[in-house]
């Protein structure tokens, strides 16, 4: 029985937060799982790194240590009317604070886990081989 419930946890990893937190130590960029309540479950080495916290001192923290408040909230305002409160998905960019103060701008994905939290994977634009820009000037 144990082998069927990792398997079906590993084929779902949107279905509980188990599957999440299996996929975010798998996933190769910064990752987290949040509870409905925004406090982080689990995130992943890469996520520690890139705000500079060591490795596991985020696990149990409310996530607002780690947003910009007004982005937070201007986010959350929005996700919370139709039609981005109906999504199971959703893509933004967002701005998350390192450990430092410093601000770290980027594009951040985020799924819902179930009924009991959400996936969010950050994807840095300092990572970016072109930037938002470079495209724009690219297709000018």
């Amino acid at each position: 029985l144990q082998f069927l419930r990792q398997n079906q946890i590993t084929a779902s990893p949107f279905e509980s937060i188990e599957g999440a937190k299996r996929l975010c130590d798998k996933i190769h960029h910064p990752a987290m799982v949040l509870t409905t309540h925004y406090q982080i479950i689990k995130a992943n080495k890469k996520m520690h790194n890139i705000l500079g916290w060591g490795n596991g001192e985020l696990n149990g923290k409310p996530a607002h240590l780690i947003n910009d408040p007004v982005v937070m909230s201007r986010i959350g305002e929005l996700c919370a009317k139709p039609p981005h409160s109906e999504k199971t998905a959703m893509i933004t960019q967002y701005v998350y604070i390192r450990k430092d103060g410093t601000k770290i701008i980027g594009q951040m994905d985020t799924s819902k886990v179930g009924l009991e939290g959400f996936m969010v994977v950050f994807h840095p634009s300092e990572e970016c081989i072109i930037s938002y820009d470079e495209i724009r000037s690219i297709l000018i």
